[in-house]
C-alpha cells in the first residue's frame, strides 16, 4: 500500500490462504508424535493432540519454554518445546510465507528497503518465531502500534468510510486492485486471462474467441480466478452456456468482457451474432 497525505494506493496483493495457526499446531502435533513414538492414532485421538498442540502454540506466545501434561486415553505424556526448538520444526512453514512476500514485492516493482511499515493482523503474527522470522525478512523492527486482532476492523472502518463519504475523511481517495486473475477456459484445459492480477479497479476488458468445431451450435464458457496455467487447477466461479447459430470452425467470433467495480461487484458479458448472455 502507497499512502500520502489522503490517497491510499494499493500496489500490489499476494498471499496463501492455505497457510496459517494451523500449520504451526500440525508441525508441534507431528513432533509430539515423533517424539512419545505415537502411531496409527485413531482420528479422535488425532484431535486430541492438535487440541493440545494449539494449546501449546498459544502458550508459546507469553513463554520461551513451556511444558504441557498430555493425557492420551490411559497414559500422560510431559512434552516439553521452546521457541528455538519451534523455529527449527517450522523452517518449511517459513519458505511457504517468503513467497508471497518475495511475490508482492516484485509485483509492486520496488525493493524491500523502499518499504516504511509493516503491519501485522491475525492470531498468528503474536507468535515471536513468527515477528522474529518476519523482521528478519524485512530486515528491520516491526513496530506494533496495533492489536493484530482489531488492526482489520480499523482498515474496514476505514475503507468503508471512504466509500461512504463520511464526513470526518471524505476528502480521502482510495484506490483498488484486482487480487486474482480472472479468466476463462479455452481448448486443452488452457487458462485464458481477461481480467489480471493487480489491475486498478475499476477495470472492463473484452477478449473475442471463436469456435473450434465445424457446425457448433453451444459454447461453455468455465470463469476461473487464479494464476495457474491449466484451467482447472484455478478456482471455479461460474460456468455459462450459450446457443450459436451453426458455421465452419472459427467463423463464429464470441465477445466475452470482465467488468469489475470499486466495490467488488463482478459483471460477465458474453455475446455473439443473435444471442447474448449477461
Amino acid at each position: 500500500v502507497d499512502a500520502f497525505d489522503n490517497i491510499i494506493e494499493i500496489q500490489a496483493v499476494s498471499g496463501d490462504n492455505h497457510l496459517g495457526g494451523k500449520e504451526f499446531n500440525q508441525i508441534i502435533a507431528d513432533d509430539i508424535c515423533q517424539q512419545f513414538h505415537m502411531k496409527d492414532l485413531s482420528l479422535d485421538q488425532k484431535k486430541v493432540i492438535l487440541d493440545y498442540s494449539e494449546s501449546i502454540k498459544m502458550g508459546l506466545s507469553s513463554q520461551d519454554e513451556i511444558t504441557q501434561l498430555i493425557n492420551l486415553d490411559d497414559t500422560s505424556y510431559s512434552y516439553t518445546i521452546s521457541n528455538k526448538r519451534l523455529r527449527i520444526l517450522s523452517e518449511a512453514i517459513f519458505k511457504r510465507m517468503t513467497l508471497p512476500i518475495q511475490k508482492v514485492i516484485n509485483d509492486a516493482e520496488i525493493e524491500i528497503t523502499d518499504i516504511d511499515d509493516v503491519v501485522m493482523v491475525g492470531g498468528t503474527t503474536k507468535m515471536p518465531v513468527v515477528r522474529e522470522f518476519l523482521e528478519y525478512l524485512f530486515e528491520r523492527k516491526i513496530p506494533d502500534p496495533y492489536c493484530p486482532d482489531t488492526v482489520v476492523c480499523i482498515g474496514s472502518g476505514l475503507v468503508a468510510s471512504i466509500k461512504e463519504r463520511c464526513t470526518v475523511i471524505k476528502d480521502y481517495i482510495l484506490s483498488d486492485i484486482c487480487p486474482f486473475s480472472l479468466g476463462v477456459d479455452i481448448v486443452d484445459d488452457v487458462y485464458s486471462p481477461i481480467i489480471h492480477k493487480n489491475q486498478i479497479l475499476p477495470c472492463s476488458t473484452e477478449k473475442i474467441y471463436t469456435t473450434v468445431k465445424d457446425n457448433q451450435q453451444t459454447v461453455l464458457f468455465s470463469v476461473y480466478q487464479g494464476e495457474n496455467l491449466k484451467a482447472s487447477d484455478n478456482l471455479l466461479i461460474s460456468e455459462i452456456k450459450i446457443k450459436i447459430p451453426p458455421a465452419p470452425a472459427g467463423h463464429i467470433p464470441i465477445y466475452v468482457r470482465f467488468s469489475y467495480d470499486i466495490n467488488g461487484i463482478f459483471d460477465v458479458d458474453i455475446r455473439c451474432p443473435n444471442q447474448n448472455i449477461t
